[in-house]
């Protein structure tokens, strides 16, 4: 079906059949904010 759509763009889709899913915190956007929130606690005490 994706062949009849766009040919081109089904010749460069790339599919992970694995099925596995690595746990990789620092892809996750609230590892992020919560580094965030500890730098910005930091730089407030830092201030004082």
């Amino acid at each position: 079906m994706a062949k009849e759509v766009n040919p081109f763009l089904s010749s460069i889709l790339i599919t992970d059949t694995t099925g596995f899913e690595p746990y990789v915190k620092e892809n996750n956007p609230k590892f992020y904010q919560s580094q965030l929130r500890k730098a910005k606690s930091y730089a407030k005490k830092i201030k004082k």
